[in-house]
């Protein structure tokens, strides 16, 4: 009898372990799946379930299931190599691997046919429940058709009548607020224009029980990172998101939520960028995508058609290019090197069009200006400028560095090109009324180094030049 009862204990805790189980895959596919997917389910890193329909599609596409029966971190490298179209979702699983929950989301192209890909890793103490749902949206465009529809009959009517109404843009972007929230599809909406120095302008503000309006933000944050990148971006969850190290998000509420980010753009020039917001993990779908991207439009509009846009960016852009050119010699100053220059080539070093940099000094200017006085040498600084511009291309750069110090940037040329280009300006001023030389440092851009380190480097060349001619003039 004992033993009889010892056997059927045995029963029902293996039943209520295997019941607990079919649980936790129940809720995770539930979390996870939709009807019309295919799915594929390891429990740690063996192969649980896998539908037929699936096998059958990965097959079609060359794709070998038998990799994936062993499924392991040692692995990812080879998955990388055979599979380079998952490239991305390998990358974020391996930056991922040690994490309890791990979500990713895409679509991909194959053999003419689209797919929305969704896996799902939860871990526990003991065990790694991985499931990866693969669904054909071709097969289903129309359900996906009317997901897209239905979020724009969503929109009131008179949202597309205030865009071109005399309602501010603040007023129209709080009607829009009011109506997502009201349908509870965000709780948080921001809206932010980026000035010319680089900070950002929030014309509109609402997270949590928190309003702003015409609020300057100096450092470099989520909206500036759209603003600047001009892309699209869906955060599942804040508390997971990595920004470049020169950018951070501002928490205003600390909680993780999910963020969708859409840059404001009039034609090709992106000008800021809104936020949507949901406190909780990956609590938007493709529709709300949609809904947002039409609103965000409906914004940029807006602002277009109220000259917001207009009085700010272009009166702050005389006013910049004013900062940014040397009154005298209408060349950039060194305000256009530390605002725009610094900027851009510490940002995307390797995409720098730049190839070619030049340091150089008149010589005996100082002497000239003792001598004829400093009107004549304000004369020969834009006679040196106006010569350079003739024989400089379009993209290519002057820039008054200090006194009679210059720098110049030439794009796309090699060191004989520059040293030919250098030789033209030398032989036009000598030959102009207000004749002057100079010496030069010249040099291939070390894109191993910043800006500043290379002008110093070919700074020194500049003044190695000049020391020998003092020499030979002794």
């Amino acid at each position: 009898m004992l033993i009889f009862l010892f056997i059927l204990t045995f029963v029902l805790i293996s039943l209520l372990f295997y019941i607990v189980r079919i649980i936790k895959l129940t809720k995770l596919i539930y979390n996870t799946a939709r009807k019309d997917s295919n799915v594929i389910i390891w429990k740690n890193s063996r192969i649980l379930y896998c539908d037929k329909p699936l096998m059958e599609l990965l097959k079609k596409h060359g794709i070998d299931v038998n990799d994936f029966r062993n499924f392991s971190f040692e692995k990812i490298n080879f998955y990388i190599n055979k599979y380079p179209f998952l490239k991305e979702f390998f990358e974020k699983f391996r930056v991922n691997f040690e994490e309890k929950l791990f979500e990713y989301e895409t679509t991909i192209f194959l053999s003419n046919e689209f797919y929305k890909i969704k896996f799902r890793r939860e871990k526990n103490k003991t065990t790694v429940y991985s499931v990866l749902l693969i669904t054909n949206v071709i097969l289903n465009i129309k359900e996906y058709t009317d997901e897209l529809i239905s979020s724009i009959y969503k929109i009131p009517e008179e949202f597309f009548n205030l865009t071109t109404s005399d309602t501010s843009t603040y007023e129209l972007v709080d009607y829009f607020f009011n109506f997502l929230s009201s349908q509870n599809i965000i709780d948080s909406l921001v809206v932010g224009i980026r000035k010319i120095d680089g900070s950002i302008n929030i014309i509109y503000g609402k997270i949590g029980d928190k309003k702003f309006k015409n609020f300057t933000i100096k450092d470099k944050t989520l909206i500036s990172y759209i603003s600047d990148t001009g892309e699209k971006l869906y955060v599942n969850n804040s508390e997971e998101l990595k920004l470049p190290e020169e950018y951070k998000l501002m928490k205003v509420i600390n909680k993780p939520y999910s963020i969708y980010g859409i840059p404001l753009r009039i034609g090709e020039n992106v000008f800021g960028a809104v936020l949507f917001e949901k406190e909780g993990n990956n609590k938007f779908c493709l529709k709300d995508f949609h809904l947002f991207e039409i609103l965000a439009f409906l914004i940029s509009i807006s602002i277009k058609l109220k000259n917001e846009y207009q009085i700010l960016y272009k009166s702050s852009k005389e006013n910049f290019k004013k900062s940014i050119i040397d009154p005298l010699t209408k060349a950039y100053n060194r305000n256009y090197l530390s605002i725009v220059l610094y900027k851009n080539f510490e940002i995307s070093k390797e995409k720098s069009k730049y190839k070619i940099v030049i340091f150089l000094d008149l010589d005996n200017f100082k002497s000239l200006n003792d001598k004829y006085g400093h009107v004549y040498g304000d004369k020969v600084l834009k006679n040196f400028v106006k010569t350079a511009k003739m024989v400089l291309r379009k993209d290519d750069i002057i820039i008054r560095y200090g006194g009679d110090e210059f720098l110049i940037l030439l794009y796309d040329l090699n060191i004989e090109n520059a040293e030919s280009v250098i030789q033209r300006i030398r032989k036009m001023i000598l030959n102009s009324e207000f004749k002057v030389d100079f010496s030069y440092g010249l040099m291939y851009f070390d894109h191993e180094k910043s800006l500043e380190e290379n002008i110093k480097i070919v700074d020194k060349k500049m003044y190695e030049m000049k020391s020998k001619k003092k020499k030979l003039n002794l």
